[in-house]
């Protein structure tokens, strides 16, 4: 990837800066935002009946550091309507730097 862009999610209105080799972001239903470098898949449970229970397993927490210098992974609300977490898959944004 060019080293003249930075790889970035918006998230609730605010920019998160992701390694460069971020393609995909997208949140959990416990509320993580996570980041992958191939499109993730939705893992399907089969004592749930068939529902979509979580994204692919291998996926890393977008990570973020707090006022007082603490690194901690970025959690928000999930999206109100049911299983509303499905809807948040994104492609990342490339910047000029």
């Amino acid at each position: 990837m060019d080293s003249n862009l930075l790889v970035t999610a918006m998230i609730d209105n605010h920019i998160y800066k992701l390694p460069s080799e971020a393609k995909y972001y997208f949140q959990s239903p416990t509320g993580v935002w996570y980041w992958l470098d191939s499109k993730p898949y939705k893992m399907v449970q089969e004592k749930s009946n068939g529902k979509v229970v979580d994204w692919t397993p291998q996926k890393k927490p977008i990570q973020i550091k707090t006022l007082d210098g603490f690194d901690r992974v970025l959690v928000t609300e999930t999206p109100p309507e049911e299983d509303g977490w499905l809807n948040t898959l994104q492609t990342v944004h490339l910047q000029a730097v």
